[in-house]
């Protein structure tokens, strides 16, 4: 991910990341949600994961993301 800082040449903290199966179903169900609002074609990533774990429960995702 690109930081502003970064790009301005400035030193910055680094960003706290929150990286689980959870959160990352909420954030592509927001990314679509966006993609409808905007008018834009959005591939669904997330759902494509979820098909190919058999349809598996978000909590049981875990073995299939890093």
């Amino acid at each position: 991910m690109t930081i502003w800082w970064r790009l301005e040449g400035e030193e910055g903290p680094e960003p706290e990341q929150d990286r689980t199966v959870g959160n990352t179903k909420i954030y592509a169900e927001a990314c679509k949600e966006v993609g409808k609002e905007a008018g834009v074609h959005v591939v669904d990533v997330w759902g494509l994961i979820v098909a190919a774990a058999g349809n598996a429960s978000p909590d049981s995702l875990d073995e299939y993301l890093p």
